[in-house]
C-alpha cells in the first residue's frame, strides 16, 4: 500500500493511502485539498500518478519482436 506526505498533519508525516479507490483518485483529492489550503501562497506541488496507463499491454507488433523463452527473468521471478 503506498504512502503520501499529509502536510495536513500537525506536525506533518508519512501516512498510509486510505483504501477508498485507486492511488491516482487520492492523489487527485489530496491536491485539491492542498490547493484549496494554499490558495493565497505561492506553492509548487508535483504529482506523479503510477497506475498503468491504459493499454497495459504492448500492441501486438511489439510482443513480436521478442521470444519470451528467450528473455531473462528477473531474480525471485517465475512463469507461471
Amino acid at each position: 500500500m503506498p504512502f503520501f506526505w499529509d502536510d495536513a498533519a500537525d506536525p506533518p508525516v508519512f501516512t498510509l493511502v486510505p483504501e477508498f479507490g485507486w492511488e491516482s483518485t487520492f492523489q487527485r483529492a489530496a491536491l485539491r485539498d492542498f490547493v484549496e489550503r494554499n490558495r493565497d501562497r505561492p506553492w509548487m506541488y508535483e504529482v506523479a500518478f503510477g497506475l498503468p496507463h491504459v493499454p497495459n499491454e504492448a500492441p501486438p507488433e511489439f510482443l513480436a519482436l521478442y521470444d519470451p523463452a528467450t528473455l531473462p527473468l528477473r531474480h525471485g521471478s517465475t512463469t507461471t
